[in-house]
Formats: structure tokens, C-alpha cells, sequence
């Protein structure tokens, strides 16, 4: 909690509730990592500018969530990770189409987003 800069990687975990908990935590990087059959495999509260890329999920994803209705600039890099084999897209802070099968879609603070025939896993959160 309140943390800063840190780097989780390498990481493999299995039947956890929650495998990384990031609280007031910025600059946080989490990369190259497995998770298996965790509900919310990385939960992200109240966090920005964290990088989570290159990790692999199953059975869970990432839960992201700010009690502020007015989030903050977050600049959070969500790239390169599946969820149960199938992409995960993060979308921050603009517009834009998606389509296809998703293992999980994250939309932060956007507008103008558009979903389309879009088939998405079997998680606790799969639209967050």
C-alpha cells in the first residue's frame, strides 16, 4: 500500500483469491508473469502510471478501480497479455471500435467507444 516504482516479475501464482494487490501504488510494473485461477489476478486501486504487460492469465484477469468519479491522469501501459489464451484489451482515455473475441476488455476513462460482435471469457469481471 502507498508504495512506489515497484517491479513484479517472474511471478507464478495458482488458486489465490488475489495474486497482486496494488493500493496508492504508482509506477508500479508487473511483466512476465503467470496467473492461474485467481478471481482478480492483479487488482489495481487508486493507482496510476503502472505498467502491466507481457503476463499471461487463466481463470482471472485484472480488476482496476478508483472510488474518485473524477479519475485522475492515469497513464496506466496495458499491453501483450492474454486472458484463458485470448487478448486482453486495456483502452485509457479515448475512442475507438472493437470486434472479435477478447479474453477480457478494460475501458478506463474513455469516450466513444463502440463494441461490436465482440465475445468475451468467463471472469468474475470480464468488462471492467
Amino acid at each position: 500500500k502507498g508504495t512506489q516504482h515497484v517491479t513484479i516479475r517472474n511471478l507464478k501464482t495458482e488458486r489465490v483469491s488475489i495474486s497482486v494487490y496494488l493500493i496508492n501504488s504508482n509506477y508500479a510494473t508487473i511483466t512476465n508473469n503467470e496467473f492461474h485461477s485467481a478471481t482478480f489476478a492483479v487488482h489495481i486501486l487508486e493507482s496510476a502510471h503502472v505498467t502491466v504487460e507481457h503476463n499471461t492469465f487463466t481463470e482471472g484477469g485484472i480488476y482496476i478501480h478508483y472510488y474518485s468519479p473524477d479519475v485522475p491522469e492515469i497513464n496506466n501501459v496495458v499491453s501483450d497479455n492474454t486472458v484463458n489464451g485470448l487478448p486482453l484489451v486495456y483502452l485509457e482515455g479515448g475512442g475507438k471500435s472493437i470486434t472479435g473475441k477478447l479474453g477480457q476488455l478494460i475501458i478506463v476513462n474513455c469516450t466513444n467507444i463502440k463494441a461490436v460482435d465482440i465475445e468475451i471469457g468467463n471472469l468474475a469481471t470480464s468488462a471492467i
